[in-house]
């Protein structure tokens, strides 16, 4: 509930991910080396640093937790941004992220994505010493890139404004 913090502090285990839901509006304290597994994290209270959790669950941000953080974390993480959301994400090897259209925005630095990746009109997106594992499709928007490798195939869809710098290509673009 608002106003209340919860502290996990075992690793946090369901049967199917598409129906395993925790919906946090107040805080939630994730103690070092949490495990989340076909478990979705919705985040509706507050801003909020993930540290160290691991697992294939997804972190789930809504506007009113725009500020949060991701750092350290490891598996094949999901990580929904929601309109009207900013959230960083740092030092991780996560599955994928995926991004609404509508005012969010998204700093990831010195991360592994493995996962595919669609950025669709996507403006508030940059990218700095990430590894992209998987193919990444940009359809219109400005997302911008430094330092980046790319191992598989990049698509440049329709018109948009991507900015590379300094960034290795493993395969076609």
């Amino acid at each position: 509930p608002a106003g209340k913090n919860l502290t996990v502090n075992g690793s946090l285990v369901g049967e199917d991910l598409l129906k395993n839901n925790v919906y946090v509006k107040g805080t939630i304290d994730f103690q070092n080396e949490i495990a989340l597994k076909e478990v979705n994290i919705h985040f509706q209270g507050g801003s909020s640093s993930i540290n160290e959790i691991e697992g294939n669950g997804t972190l789930i941000f809504y506007s009113s937790s725009s500020g949060s953080s991701v750092e350290k974390c490891k598996g094949q993480l999901g990580i929904l941004i929601k309109n009207n959301t900013s959230v960083s994400i740092s030092k991780s090897e996560i599955g994928w992220f995926g991004m609404e259209e509508k005012e969010t925005s998204l700093d990831i630095s010195d991360s592994v994505i493995s996962g595919i990746v669609n950025l669709t009109k996507i403006q508030g997106f940059k990218a700095d010493g990430d590894i992209f594992m998987g193919q990444v499709t940009i359809t219109g928007g400005s997302p911008e890139f430094k330092e980046c490798e790319f191992t598989d195939y990049v698509f440049l869809c329709n018109r948009n404004e991507a900015k590379f710098t300094e960034c290795v290509f493993g395969n076609s673009l």
